[in-house]
């Protein structure tokens, strides 16, 4: 099933930019009942063995997001191929991250769904070709354009997960003047 497409336009889908400052974004795809925000999550990087807590706080805050928003599908960016720079704290998290959201839709029922960061990046933004701060910038000025108040780049990036679910993941260029 394309979980991008395959839910009616009364659906709800609850979007997530997974990560330490964990940004989210739930609301159906002709925008009503739409909410987002961001909580931080306590980096185990002084101490592994708080990993264990770290993911089993996050699988509750993910579970009761879900709930509260009545969300039908839970839509995350895949995770990213590993690169050389990368430590392999990071690669830890990230996997973490999705398992975590993986198990809090089979919780609740529902599917998971990830979008590639350059799918998301070219379809929602106009170009995958830009680096990090560059994207973040585009999130934010993306979801202020939107009229969407947002907290900081993770919220703005959940957003424009989000906005990708609700164009169908069709292409839906910028408004002029985004970069």
């Amino acid at each position: 099933m394309n979980v991008v497409s395959a839910f009616p336009p009364g659906a709800r889908c609850l979007a997530l930019d997974l990560g330490l400052m964990m940004g989210w974004r739930s609301g159906s795809r002709d925008g009503t009942e739409a909410f987002g925000g961001t909580f931080s999550l306590r980096d185990p990087k002084d101490d592994p063995e708080d990993l264990g807590l770290l993911f089993m706080s996050e699988l509750w805050k993910i579970i009761g997001l879900i709930e509260q928003n009545r969300a039908d599908l839970l839509l995350v960016e895949a995770v990213m191929p590993a690169k050389q720079e990368r430590s392999n704290h990071v690669a830890v998290l990230q996997h973490g991250h999705h398992t975590v959201a993986r198990m809090a839709a089979t919780h609740c029922g529902i599917p998971i769904g990830a979008v590639g960061n350059s799918t998301w990046y070219s379809a929602i933004l106009g170009t995958s070709h830009i680096n990090r701060d560059e994207r973040k910038a585009m999130s934010v000025a993306m979801a202020e354009r939107d009229g969407v108040p947002v907290a900081d780049d993770n919220a703005a990036d959940a957003y424009c997960i989000w906005k990708y679910w609700s164009v169908g993941g069709r292409r839906k260029p910028p408004k002029r003047g985004l970069r």
